[in-house]
């Protein structure tokens, strides 16, 4: 049995019964050049860097739950210059607002838990996240890659932990274009598997996509259509006053908030073994403010036995606030995978 974990923004957790291929890779590339390369990438899409002045971004979203037919939904974001911030999401029979102030933010919501796509919209907006350089990444240059008739060119990131992820970029511009994270399941509909970023728009000498679009294979999953970022207007206290419902969130901007400190590896049971079930249990959950795991919900089963077995290991496991969110305080809303997949 061979073990991975993700973590980015969501938390990930897997066990494997097989062998992961990886991407073949072509030696004698600079670690320095191609560090430089994702970092000016993200330092771009940063609009909400010190000195930058306010704006706000409207944009359409839709989601598939199904192949068929995609649910349509309004995106609104507000950004202040002292870093005061407000996020609305809005579909049918479904409402979101979020006020923040870079370190926690203040959340209403229709529903009490919070629905698997819309926290894979949450990390889908997370463009800079996905560009983020931790201590102990490994850098390596790919073969050019043919992507939606671009021809880019891609960075394979693998942490520490041995977790990969392939960044692609315009050799013109450096914008990142497609991002594909190691840990996704295809048999979770709304997931996605690789992200494309397009039409960047120019921003006070910064460049952000007005185009996201998250995929499951073939299958668009998600698509976020931005209009032209604008300038703030005048904007009044008001605006950013949490509601007096309103539960309070660590806010960490776009770094990681958590880290891992124990890990329970969840047991494949026998009795599935033998019936030969696969698949992976996605949560919903809680990290409380002492990395205890809280409030876990099943968003997408694998039966009730993986259900079981995955649920007993993850309430045991453990994070701790990474250094550069140890100034923020609070809990964090997060999706944890666990998959169980047999050897063949």
């Amino acid at each position: 049995m061979t073990m991975k974990t993700s973590r980015a923004p969501f938390l990930s957790f897997v066990v494997l019964l097989a062998l992961w291929q990886t991407p073949f890779a072509i030696g004698g590339e600079d670690q320095l050049f191609l560090r430089e390369k994702i970092e000016k990438a993200r330092e771009v899409v940063d609009l909400k860097a010190k000195g930058m002045p306010g704006f706000e971004l409207r944009g359409d979203v839709q989601i598939w739950l199904k192949k068929e037919a995609a649910s349509d939904g309004k995106y609104l974001f507000i950004w202040t210059p002292e870093g005061k911030w407000k996020e609305e999401i809005a579909f049918n029979g479904y409402t979101r607002t979020r006020v923040g102030d870079g370190r926690q933010y203040w959340q209403v919501r229709s529903s009490e838990i919070e629905f698997g796509p819309v926290l894979e919209l949450d990390r889908l907006l997370k463009v800079r996240r996905e560009l983020k350089i931790e201590e102990g990444d490994t850098l390596k240059g790919l073969r050019s890659e043919n992507i939606e008739g671009a021809s880019l060119e891609c960075i394979k990131k693998t942490s520490h932990s041995r977790i990969a992820r392939t960044l692609c970029f315009d050799p013109n511009s450096g914008e990142l274009r497609w991002y594909t994270p190691e840990v996704a399941s295809d048999t979770v509909p709304w997931r996605f598997r690789g992200i494309e970023y397009s039409d960047y728009q120019p921003w006070e000498g910064r460049r952000f996509p007005r185009r996201l679009q998250g995929f499951n294979g073939k299958q668009k999953v998600i698509d976020v259509q931005f209009e032209e970022i604008r300038p703030l207007k005048q904007t009044s206290p008001e605006q950013f006053t949490p509601a007096k419902t309103a539960t309070s969130w660590l806010d960490c901007g776009d770094d990681e908030a958590w880290k891992s400190l124990h890990k329970l590896q969840p047991v494949y049971p026998q009795i599935a073994l033998e019936r030969g079930m696969e698949g992976t249990v996605v949560f919903y959950a809680v990290i409380e403010g002492d990395g205890r795991v809280s409030n876990l919900h099943v968003l997408r089963s694998a039966g009730s036995q993986l259900d079981q077995a995955a649920s007993a290991a993850v309430s045991q496991w453990q994070y701790q606030r990474t250094a550069t969110c140890k100034e923020s305080a609070g809990r964090t809303e997060t999706m944890i995978d666990v998959m169980f997949e047999r050897r063949h």
